[in-house]
Formats: structure tokens, sequence, C-alpha cells
């Protein structure tokens, strides 16, 4: 670790991270300084994601762990992403802003929706032990079965919420737990055209990474990849925000008939199929443990920072007994 670098040894620091020429995110590291081989926690967040999501997380955290929250290409005032955007190339860009701000290992990743898939193509790279991945908090996470055996994205889906103020509808804009700069800071940035673009193009391709972190077989490997670090799933509620979305687009009347019904049959198993997904992957370690809100749909960061951190905590505790 190296003790002279502002990006460690800062109680907190923001500003942009060169990658290469012409090419910068924007970062913010802030908690305690780190002593050697204590972790560092990375807030990975989900697809068509920005950091300003996580501005809760981050603060309630930083009282006792170092945490790093960055804005991928694309998002806030970090570069323009170049097509295509996969997960292997967000996972090797953070790879590569790591390396360029001379930070050490471990790590600790804190990964949602999206970021799951994304947080385990960065555990490929990066590996588990001092220098790698010391545990994980998925919260509400992808894995490579959404993308294989779930629906979205999909047509009729996009189709009956077309036009829907998504934030609004499922009850954001009530239950959120951000203050209120930083909920207008995130409306800006969720709402902003260049924000739309780059959501887009990691959407084109999510259906793909599924594939390709299958075939790294994590979670089938034996012992568990990550032995016996640490590793959290948390799950929210999400089919209830799809419940809330269907209405509001039944409602409005978007999608025909048969999208409609489509959907109505896609409510049905959502929930199971979500339970058994995120349930797979506390097969990485043999330390993992399995923890369910009832309050929150997807968006967990938001409407319950609380529940994160304390599973933060909770991989943190569990570190010295590894």
């Amino acid at each position: 670790m190296s003790f002279s670098n502002p990006w460690e040894q800062e109680l907190s620091k923001s500003g942009l991270i060169s990658l290469h020429p012409h090419h910068d995110l924007y970062t913010t590291v802030s908690g305690p300084v780190r002593q050697p081989n204590q972790p560092l926690v990375i807030i990975i967040p989900g697809l068509g994601a920005s950091a300003t999501e996580w501005a809760a997380v981050q603060r309630l955290a930083t009282p006792f762990a170092r945490v790093l929250l960055y804005e991928r290409s694309g998002y806030g005032l970090s570069s323009d992403a170049t097509s295509p955007v996969t997960a292997v190339s967000i996972a090797m860009e953070l790879d590569s802003l790591i390396r360029a701000a001379d930070i050490s290992g471990p790590f600790v990743l804190v990964c949602h929706s999206y970021g799951g898939i994304i947080g385990r193509e960065f555990l490929h790279l990066r590996g588990s032990g001092a220098d790698g991945i010391c545990g994980m908090v998925f919260v509400d996470a992808n894995q490579e079965l959404n993308t294989i055996e779930g629906p979205g994205p999909a047509p009729y889906i996009d189709t009956v919420l077309q036009g829907l103020d998504i934030i609004d509808v499922v009850g954001l804009t009530k239950t959120h737990k951000l203050l209120p700069d930083e909920w207008q800071t995130y409306l800006i940035e969720e709402k902003s055209e260049r924000h739309s673009r780059i959501a887009a193009m990691e959407s084109e391709e999510y259906l793909g990474s599924g594939p390709v972190l299958a075939s790294k077989k994590q979670l089938h490997a034996t012992p568990p990849l990550l032995g016996e670090s640490p590793v959290s799933v948390l799950k929210g509620q999400t089919y209830k925000d799809f419940e809330k979305l269907f209405v509001a687009g039944s409602e409005a009347g978007n999608g025909t008939e048969e999208e409609r019904k489509m959907f109505r049959e896609f409510l049905k198993t959502y929930d199971t199929l979500d339970e058994k997904w995120q349930k797979g992957m506390l097969s990485l370690s043999s330390r993992s443990r399995w923890i369910t809100t009832y309050k929150s749909g997807h968006n967990i960061q938001l409407t319950e920072p609380d529940v994160i951190v304390d599973e933060i905590k909770w991989v943190l505790d569990n570190l010295d007994t590894v």
C-alpha cells in the first residue's frame, strides 16, 4: 500500500482519474485511512445506473469503511463510453481505474443488479487474496441465469412500460432516503440525454453478458471460488416494482392485450425465479448468508441504504476469521 498516494492517504478525495489520454473517470474515495491489508469497499452500480444512486450508502458507510464510488464511462463527469460496453469491458475499466490510481487491495465489492455480473467479471480479473477480492455484498443482484432463463429485456415489457415515469410509479419519489441535494443530483443525472444514451449502450450488451460469465463456471467451483471469504446476498421485492409498473402501463392503455397477457404470465413466476437466481450466488463462498428485505423493491440503495450498510459491516466483521 502506497502511503504517499493521495487516493489512499486523504480522508476524502474526489476528482478525475486518467486511464489514458483524453479518457477520465470521476472518482470519490472517502473514509478512514486504511492500514496495510485492510479492505477498500468498491460500489458497482447496476445497468444504466449512476453512482449518484449510492450517495446515502456512501454517506452511512464512510464513518467506518474506506469506500470507493466512481462513475463509469458515460455517466456524470466521466468521459464518454465507446461501443460496445460489456460486463467484461466495464470490469476491465474498473481494474484500469484501480491501477491508474495506484490503489492496492484487498477489495470488498458491493454489487447491485447488473453490477453482480460486472463484479464477478472483476473477480475473474483480480481473483481473491491480498490484492484481490476478500468479500462481496450482492444487492438484489443478477447472475448469468438472469440473462439465460429470464425474460428481459423483453419487447412486451418495454411496450407496456412505454412513457411511464418509472421513478414515480415504483414510489421512489416518496420512499428514497437521499438528502434533498443528493436527490436532485440523482434526478438531474437520471433524466439527462447522455445518461439515456449510455444506458441504451449497456442494455444492448446485457443478454450476451450471461453466457460469457457462465463459461467461467464460478458458481460451480470446488472448493468455492472465494473460499471462506464472507459473501452476503441481499434480496429485495423486485416483483412488486413490476406489479406497480404493469398496473400503471395497463391503465395508460400501453401495449396490446397479448402483450399485457405475457406480462401477467411473467409476473406469476418471476419472484420464484429471482430467489433461485440470487441464492445461486451463495455458492461463491462457504461463508455466505442470505438476507431478504420486504420493505424495498429493486432499488434498496435508495430506499433502505442502512440495510446494505449492515451487510457491509457483516462482511468486514467476518474478515478477521477468514
